[in-house]
């Protein structure tokens, strides 16, 4: 979304996979800054946003790995019990 509403700090995602896909693995990356705010310090923030601009321009902070998760996407049919 656009915006979020007060205290809501997530996005909830839906995903349509081919019929083929028997397994999926989901990574949760995290960005530490922005390259908007970045920008903003660079222009706002004197010698030290210009030192952090600076270091940005040679890294960019790339999106770090938070979580894995790994799932099966196979359909299972289940037999009764029979007793």
């Amino acid at each position: 979304p656009d915006e979020y509403a007060d205290g809501e700090h997530w996005d909830d995602v839906d995903y349509l996979l081919p019929a083929a896909v028997v397994r999926v693995r989901v990574d949760l990356l995290y960005q530490t800054a922005s390259k908007e705010y970045i920008d903003f310090l660079r222009a706002e923030g004197g010698a030290d946003g210009a030192t952090l601009g600076a270091l940005w321009d040679d890294d960019k902070s790339p999106p770090e790995r938070m979580a894995t998760a790994r799932a099966a996407l196979i359909d299972v049919a289940y037999l009764p019990l029979v007793y």
